[in-house]
């Protein structure tokens, strides 16, 4: 008897449109939590000035009857708070792309605390970064300093892989299987990303280097 398939259960599409506004025109969320640094700020502006728009920012239409009457058929930012205040700073009807979501207030929050944070759990293949990163023209300005981080990273962790593969009894840190893979509950994901924003530092890496060492001295150590 042949085995009965089971039709794959499908995402819901919860974009509702596309449109192209002001920048004057957005409402910034009240419940956005993400602080930019100035460097982050300034990586991005030059990123849009050399490339421009790639991405659309998000915005929730909020019809549903589950929204105060105050909060209903407001449209809201959900995500790209940085980059419409980034289009202000150059002008009031410097228009932004934007897609439109329909949300409710449970649906609105947990995208808010998770769209970022998942995306920073991913791991680096150094090896396939460093080689992106070669062939691109360095500089002065804020997103070669950034793109420059990002290699002196991806060169570092490189030689100490090699260093520990050689060393007696050393991990093979090449395998992906044994990598070391940090595990954070999605209700620890806004904590740990504001600790990282409030550092003020637009590399990760220092970001974190800097927590570490701001505990340890509250901690009493060296």
């Amino acid at each position: 008897m042949p085995t009965k398939k089971v039709k794959p259960t499908a995402w819901r599409n919860r974009i509702v449109g596309h449109d192209r506004k002001p920048a004057s025109w957005f409402l910034l969320n009240p419940d956005n939590w993400k602080i930019h640094p100035l460097l982050q700020a300034e990586a991005l502006d030059d990123l849009l000035s050399k490339v421009g728009w790639v991405g659309e920012v998000v915005v929730n239409k909020r019809t549903s009857e589950k929204w105060t009457e105050a909060q209903r058929n407001k449209p809201t930012l959900v995500d790209g708070h940085l980059r419409v205040q980034q289009a202000l700073r150059r002008g009031k009807v410097l228009r932004v792309p934007l897609v439109y979501v329909d949300l409710e207030p449970d649906e609105e929050r947990l995208v808010l605390v998770t769209m970022d944070p998942i995306g920073t759990m991913a791991q680096t293949d150094d090896e396939k970064l460093g080689e992106l990163l070669a062939g691109m023209a360095g500089g002065e300005d804020p997103i070669n300093q950034m793109l420059g981080d990002l290699s002196r990273e991806a060169d570092m962790t490189r030689l100490q892989d090699i260093e520990e593969d050689g060393a007696p009894g050393g991990r093979d840190l090449g395998d992906r299987n044994l990598a070391i893979k940090p595990v954070i509950r999605l209700d620890e994901l806004s904590t740990f990303e504001k600790a990282i924003q409030l550092t003020g530092e637009a590399n990760r890496g220092k970001a974190i280097l800097t927590i570490c060492s701001f505990y340890i001295e509250q901690a009493g150590g060296k």
